[in-house]
């Protein structure tokens, strides 16, 4: 997505960042998948891609970048804000798989929220937070990333489904 402040310098960043792309990739095409009426491949998209890698990702934001932020910033509200939006992604993500006369607006809705916040993390949080946080609290960060690649297999890449 963004790249004007040169955060995606910063490896912490930069594998957010290409999550995000993987992410909004994938639901670009459950749009188009869900406009077919093709209820049993967005199931099957939102549950072996979409939902492991935004909860993957959601929880390494959280216990990574937004918790080195908490020690370092006064914005609590703002980050309360962002976990939030996770929680109502992980909602409508359930209504999109539940089926039911709203599955296939649940999907545009998943779509359109996702991208949103995308856009907010990448314009405002991630430039902040390359110039606010210290290299002690970056490797923090990293431990956190570490252990979400040892704990969990490796998501499915871009390209494939």
């Amino acid at each position: 997505m963004c790249d004007y402040c040169g955060c995606r310098l910063q490896p912490a960043i930069d594998e957010l960042a290409e999550e995000h792309e993987r992410l909004l990739d994938l639901v670009y095409g459950l749009r188009r998948t869900a406009d077919r009426g093709e209820h049993a491949q967005v199931v099957l998209t939102l549950e072996e891609r979409v939902a492991p890698l935004l909860r993957e990702h959601a929880a390494k934001e959280e216990q990574g970048l937004f918790a080195q932020l908490r020690a370092a910033w006064e914005a609590d509200d703002r980050l309360d804000a962002l976990v939030a939006e996770h929680r109502d992604l992980e909602d409508v993500l359930a209504a999109a798989l539940a089926g039911g006369a709203g599955w296939a607006a649940s999907v545009h809705r998943l779509a359109d929220e996702l991208t949103e916040h995308i856009f907010d993390e990448e314009t405002d949080l991630f430039p902040y937070a390359l110039y606010e946080l210290a290299p002690d609290q970056w490797e923090q960060v990293e431990a956190v990333h570490e252990a979400a690649r040892r704990r969990a297999p490796a998501t499915v890449p871009a390209g494939r489904g």
